[in-house]
């Protein structure tokens, strides 16, 4: 969440998390938790139900975009370190393309251009792509953009 995300949170819904039917020992919990918080410096907020967690997504949208007038980032803010890592980026945000599969991609095809403009038979190719997965790559490189439903 830290690399990819400038303020993660987590939300943590419930009464308890140490309930005694679960075969997680509570010290466990206890280390991941005090890990979470301690190590990786990312709060965690405890709500009581769903009302509450939505509540509690709704003050910090609202604090962190309508407040202080921000748009909301799709990605997160975390830059790369590196042209690779910009590159996989990238990739990786194409709907069901992880980092292992943008790193194939561009393995295979050397640039995001190339990916972009290769053909379904040729994205098939490349390790983890299937015909499917090939088809949407092309439909959305090829797509013409609409205007946004929330632009006015």
């Amino acid at each position: 969440m830290k690399e990819n995300f400038s303020n993660p949170v987590i939300i943590i819904e419930g009464e308890t998390l140490f309930y005694e039917d679960r075969k997680i020992h509570p010290n466990a919990i206890r280390g991941a938790l005090a890990a979470m918080t301690v190590d990786f410096s990312i709060p965690i907020i405890w709500t009581k139900n769903q009302l509450e967690t939505a509540e509690m997504l709704f003050t910090i949208a609202k604090r962190e975009q309508m407040e202080i007038k921000k748009s909301v980032s799709l990605r997160g803010k975390k830059k790369a370190r590196s042209m690779n890592e910009i590159q996989e980026f990238l990739i990786a945000g194409l709907p069901n393309i992880s980092r292992e599969k943008a790193k194939n991609l561009l393995k295979r095809f050397g640039t995001p251009e190339k990916i972009f403009t290769a053909s379904e038979d040729e994205l098939k190719d490349a390790e983890g792509v299937g015909k499917k997965l090939a088809k949407n790559i092309r439909k959305i490189a090829t797509k013409k953009y609409e205007r946004s439903i929330l632009e006015d």
